[in-house]
């Protein structure tokens, strides 16, 4: 039964929808995740709003990962759904509404509810200890390592007696399965492979018998529908190999019978039967769909034989027989089909019928009657608004928000939220932009098809069957994943488009370090103090295949191979430092750089210019800090600020250089980018040179006054 006011509104909203609706019934999937669900737990998935057919599921929450789904055929080309679920003795509610239109006749809603619980382990345990990557135990002797897989399979890897079974399929076309089987073993082999993109296939698994076996393998040239057949015995302890090699005559016959034929298993087809969706070939070659859910609907009239009595006219739909359930005013209950109830007082009473259909589909209705003090019923003025709220304030003409998102706009006659006469931002929260909920996006997932905004806006596409690089159905090996290409001279190789395994070229290798004062931070003045005796050398070796020998030869007849070694000198220097660096590749560089200390036991960059007071001096290679380089140190020699530089380089000087001085900067390559001539004082001078012009990277800056000179390294960024 409906009341005046709904009927009214329905009727209206069907007028004007008969000439604009596409063709019907429209096909919605809706399914989601039910966070912290407990074991058994239900959800139940209703339409609202004027959907038509109105009809009410109970489904069982599937563990471990708490989700459900359902699919619902429908009349309506807009359909709003509640799905409602029991947690903790509270009843949570969530909705989601989508249109049907000429071009798509079918949709994925997502609904998600949360319990206020946490993720479901793989044994079922809401924040259980065995999430996917945790040990397990899959019962198997000859296996270690068990792990839960993501799809919370428990899985070892083979022990310590491994048998590899090899070969090569001639003139196949694709992935060609294998079958291998070995009933020596404990489990029994018995699995499928697929050829890689080279028509080669290769499995390792762990004999429980290492003294003596029988592998038995299948090769099918057609996809499945013929097999070829051949077996070899083995006998050893630890690893051993088997090589069985077939030759296929031509191409892969499809389940239809066509040579090369594109009806291969995992495609779609049609089973002609009109109670299932998304049929495909299996590995068989039969054509099977999924069954569609049951679908009933529970209905009511009312009406009066005498004063004080209501008579119940049932008009349910479903396969029958149909079980019957009324609920009466007074709480009592009644199996019959069509009851009578007999009022003592007047009021508002309610009523409610739940059918149980043959394939065990259920539905609930429920409606309200008025009875005055002559026992006249009436039906109570109850109705549904649009959001399938009882007398809620979602009527026609107030306003609405598309669940998800900012756009506002007016529910119409037909209980659409009409957005078109209001502002609106699309799912990019770009105003009156292209991206509304029905209109193509990309889920940046290579493995759906036909991505499109959802109601909430959230980007979801439809997941399609596929073969990787490798040839495994739905296997992880696609275009940009990692791969080896077996070139040692390539790094970071990974599948393109076309398959290819490939990697990128590595650059050459390349020796160098700096050489600069050792200091510490003055924590009063937040300043650099410079450690005498001491010098830093930052190892800045870089290229090559990144996996280094060294050898340092420190210039006073000793060495080391350390990458980062400390070594002391007897004397001020100065010495030649050299760095030969070797990698995996045959790649092979040396840099050297003079070393030394002045009479202060401070490095000054100065070659030949030292002083009697031989104190020797330690070294120290350090990790590289390119990119944190502080404020040099002021000493007798040269300072320079800040570094890194921007725009401007200031240099300070309190050596005893006078006179016209030449000021130079080169690249680490020992190009000249930079020349000015100053004229320095004795005792303190300060320069400023701009560096706007130079590009970011590592630079040397010399003074020199023709018989002398000193430089010191310093960093230009932008």
């Amino acid at each position: 039964m409906r009341s005046t006011l709904r009927s009214l509104a329905f009727g209206l909203a069907g007028l004007l929808s008969a000439g604009t609706m596409a063709q019907f019934p429209y096909t919605l999937v809706v399914q989601g995740t039910v966070a912290g669900c407990t074991p058994f737990q239900q959800v139940t998935v209703s339409t609202t709003g004027g959907t038509s057919p109105s009809v009410s599921y109970t489904l069982e929450i599937f563990p471990p990962n708490c989700t459900y789904d359902t699919i619902i055929q429908l009349n309506s080309s807009v359909a709003t759904v509640m799905v409602t679920t029991l947690c903790n003795g509270l009843v949570i509610t969530g909705y989601d509404s989508t249109t049907f239109n000429f071009i798509n006749d079918s949709a994925v809603m997502v609904i998600d509810l949360n319990c206020g619980g946490g993720p479901v382990d793989c044994m079922g345990i809401s924040n259980g200890p065995n999430m996917p990557g945790t040990p397990c135990d899959d019962n198997n002797p000859n296996t270690i390592n068990d792990l839960w897989t993501p799809a919370c399979t428990c899985v070892g890897s083979a022990g310590q007696n491994l048998l590899t079974v090899s070969g090569f399929v001639s003139g196949c076309t694709g992935a060609t399965p294998i079958h291998l089987m070995d009933w020596w073993t404990s489990p029994v082999l018995d699995t499928i492979i697929y050829t890689d993109p080279n028509c080669g296939y290769s499995f390792t698994y762990s004999p429980s018998n290492s003294t003596q076996g029988w592998i038995m393998v299948e090769a099918s040239c057609d996809g499945g529908l013929n097999w070829m057949f051949d077996s070899s015995g083995y006998s050893f302890t630890g690893v051993d190999t088997v090589l069985i090699n077939f030759t296929c005559g031509g191409l892969i016959t499809d389940c239809t019978g066509i040579p090369g034929g594109p009806n291969l298993p995992g495609t779609p087809c049609s089973d002609n039967n009109p109670n299932t969706i998304n049929d495909t070939w299996s590995p068989t070659c039969t054509c099977v769909g999924t069954p569609l859910p049951p679908n009933c609907q529970a209905d009511f009239g009312i009406w009066q034989p005498s004063t004080w009595v209501m008579g119940l006219s049932n008009a349910s739909t479903g396969m029958g027989p149909l079980v019957f359930n009324w609920y009466l005013p007074d709480g009592s209950t009644s199996n019959s089909s069509s009851p009578t109830y007999t009022f003592s007082a007047p009021g508002t009473y309610g009523v409610c019928l739940t059918i149980t259909t043959a394939d065990a589909c259920t539905s609930t209705l429920c409606d309200t009657v008025f009875v005055d003090t002559a026992g006249v019923i009436t039906q109570a003025p109850y109705y549904y608004d649009c959001m399938g709220i009882p007398n809620g304030p979602a009527v026609q003409g107030t306003p609405c928000q598309i669940p998800g998102t900012i756009l506002q706009g007016v529910w119409d006659l037909n209980c659409v939220c009409d957005t078109s006469n209001v502002l609106l931002f699309d799912c990019l929260n770009i105003l009156n932009g292209p991206n509304m909920p029905g209109t193509a996006c990309n889920d940046g997932d290579t493995l759906t098809v036909q991505d499109t905004w959802s109601m909430n806006c959230a980007c979801i596409g439809v997941p399609v069957n596929y073969y990787d690089c490798m040839g495994v159905l739905n296997g992880p090996d696609l275009p940009g994943a990692p791969c080896n290409d077996n070139d040692p001279l390539t790094v970071n190789d990974t599948w393109d488009a076309n398959c290819a395994c490939t990697g990128g070229v590595l650059q050459p290798c390349n020796a160098d370090f700096w050489v600069l004062q050792a200091y510490t931070i003055d924590s009063l003045n937040s300043v650099p103090v410079p450690t005498p005796y001491e010098l830093w050398i930052w190892n800045l070796s870089s290229g090559g295949s990144g996996v280094y020998n060294f050898l340092w030869n420190f210039g006073d007849g000793s060495s080391s191979t350390d990458a980062f070694p400390t070594h002391t000198y007897a004397g001020n220097g100065p010495y030649n430092l050299c760095l030969t660096i070797s990698d995996t590749t045959g790649c092979q560089s040396t840099y050297c750089d003079s070393v030394s200390i002045d009479g202060n036991g401070l490095y000054t960059g100065m070659l030949g210019v030292g002083s009697d007071r031989q104190n020797g001096f330690t070294i120290n290679v350090k990790i590289p800090q390119i990119n944190g380089v502080p404020d040099a140190v002021l000493a007798d020699g040269m300072a320079t600020w800040p570094n890194p530089a921007t725009d401007e380089l200031n240099i300070a000087l309190t050596n005893a250089l006078s006179g016209t001085a030449d000021v130079t900067v080169m690249d680490l390559e020992g190009r000249m980018v930079l020349a000015e001539r100053h004229m320095l004082a004795n005792g303190r001078n300060q320069l400023r040179l701009s560096t706007s012009a130079l590009s970011p990277g590592m630079y040397v800056v010399r003074i020199g006054n023709g018989t002398s000179f000193i430089s010191q390294r310093f960093v230009k960024t932008n």
